[in-house]
């Protein structure tokens, strides 16, 4: 079937070059668009490939959600290429700032800018609820995926799920490279954007476990804390208490998945494909799995090399997939395409 959404790619690019980065003030979220931008094609291929999988047809009565919009590209994207109804949803005000400044530059207008994460996401939205949600690179941090598709699933009983995922736990040379970047989360100096609390900027998510520990239970000798802290790792506040007070019991399942403590946010958490076929097999939803693709729009020896690879991908199996697609579609029973 051919993407017409794949036909809006160069115009739109045309118009981002309308675009300034130098506009935002926050510096990550200035830095993500730069790179967004540098790449713009490739991750307009990406979006369109959603897009088509959302709206296999056009009816012109279109409503999407962008969860995780970041910048808002796919957002802006979307209604670009004729989607009634956007609405981009974020927990980051800097990014939603940023990518409402980004559609003030290139005169393209969404329906609503929404500040919510995924426990209040259903609380914003009319009657005429969205038949469509577009997540990508967004499920790998969330906190509690089950949650989060069972308040989907409740609120929208009919609404098409499409997410990408770059934490490809089937790709060796990904879950080596991930394996190192949770390790650095954990144990080193963090990226401060990522903590709630400024007195928690900066630190590793260890010593931010640490941190709060410390502060609820000032009685706990030294070495009980670290225990508690390691043990908690991939925990979030309530959840490390409930863990010290004996309401729940945990222990780290993965040897280096961690998420930030105080927001939740998976450090790009690795889970086998088998895992996210369980998930939405548990919330009644069949769920297709398609290969993604390296950037063949880079000038020179890269982007020749990755038309080459790109066409190695398919004979593979999972072993040189750069992220994926998962195309949740609400109705029992999983189907894995390889």
């Amino acid at each position: 079937m051919k993407n017409y959404f794949h036909s809006q790619i160069k115009p739109f690019s045309h118009l981002l070059q309308k675009a300034n980065p130098s506009f935002i003030e926050d510096a990550y979220a200035r830095q993500y668009l730069e790179q967004l931008l540098l790449a713009r094609e490739y991750f307009l291929r990406i979006y369109s490939d959603c897009l088509q999988k959302a709206f296999p047809r056009m009816a012109g009565d279109e409503a999407l959600i962008d969860f995780g919009c970041g910048n808002g590209l796919l957002a802006l994207f979307a209604k670009f290429c004729g989607i009634k109804k956007v609405y981009a949803v974020d927990r980051n005000t800097a990014f939603l700032d940023a990518a409402k400044q980004l559609s003030a530059q290139v005169s393209v207008n969404i329906d609503d800018w929404i500040n919510s994460n995924e426990e209040t996401i259903v609380n914003y939205f009319p009657p005429a609820k969205p038949n469509a949600l577009i997540a990508t690179d967004v499920i790998e941090h969330i906190y509690n995926p089950d949650k989060f598709l069972s308040s989907l699933r409740q609120w929208s009983g009919s609404m098409k799920m499409i997410f990408t995922t770059s934490a490809v736990n089937e790709n060796p040379f990904i879950r080596m490279k991930l394996k190192q970047s949770h390790k650095i989360a954990e144990w080193k100096i963090n990226n401060p954007v990522h903590s709630a609390l400024p007195e928690f900027a900066g630190l590793s998510y260890l010593e931010a476990r640490k941190k709060m520990i410390e502060k609820k239970y000032p009685a706990l000798p030294a070495e009980k804390v670290l225990q508690f802290a390691r043990q908690t790792r991939g925990l979030m506040r309530q959840d490390i208490f409930n863990v010290i007070d004996g309401k729940i019991h945990y222990l780290p399942s993965h040897p280096t998945n961690t998420c930030d403590p105080l927001t939740g946010s998976w450090a790009e958490r690795l889970l086998p494909l088998k895992t996210y076929l369980e998930i939405f097999n548990r919330h009644h939803c069949r769920m297709y799995v398609s290969k993604g693709y390296y950037n063949e729009f880079r000038m020179g020896v890269g982007g020749a090399a990755c038309f080459l690879i790109n066409r190695i991908i398919p004979l593979s199996g999972f072993l040189l997939v750069p992220f994926l697609f998962f195309e949740v579609i609400p109705g029992g029973g999983n189907i894995r395409e390889p």
